[in-house]
């Protein structure tokens, strides 16, 4: 059963700032889902049944700190999908079907400190992917299926101090660059 809501359904809420929607087997967030809803800074969207996430969904979360779109079946996360997220400090997309991270689709998050990417398809990064994440403090990769990794993938991060968390299902991983 594919479920869905109004886009109006929020509407009267502008200043709601917790909404938890989990657990609702939600298939789609429509294009104008948080166009009332700029005072939010937290939402649960974790064990739905959301595949794509269009880049105006989210467009109007200006203050939003915390996203869960955790337990989905999330495939990719283009470019400009967390546009307007400059506030957001945690992300959770762990346990989707994400197969890549490539540029361009964590841009405009200066603020992320957690991004949650385990339990994924994950076999490749873009070497510049987590270059916009200036205060990134945790990355956990766990359980995703990357077999090389470019030193470059890491050293574009800026932050100061970054705990990375590899383990899973690689029992070999190759990490070109960080021995020599």
């Amino acid at each position: 059963m594919t479920r869905f809501f109004c886009s109006q359904a929020f509407f009267s809420l502008s200043f709601l700032e917790k909404l938890d929607l989990s657990w609702n087997q939600l298939a789609t967030l429509p294009v104008d889902f948080s166009a009332s809803l700029s005072a939010l800074k937290e939402l649960r969207l974790e064990h739905n049944d959301l595949r794509y996430i269009s880049g105006y969904s989210l467009e109007f979360l200006d203050n939003m700190e915390k996203l869960d779109l955790s337990h989905n079946r999330l495939v990719s996360m283009g470019p400009g999908v967390f546009r307007g997220l400059s506030r957001l400090r945690q992300l959770y997309l762990n346990n989707n079907r994400l197969t890549a991270v490539q540029q361009g689709s964590l841009d405009m998050l200066p603020g992320l400190e957690v991004l949650q990417l385990s339990s994924n398809n994950i076999s490749h990064i873009d070497s510049d992917a987590l270059a916009p994440l200036y205060s990134l403090a945790v990355l956990s990769l766990e359980g995703n299926s990357l077999h090389h990794l470019k030193f470059k993938t890491f050293i574009s991060l800026h932050t100061t101090a970054t705990h990375i968390q590899l383990s899973g299902k690689s029992k070999h991983m190759l990490l070109p660059g960080f021995f020599r």
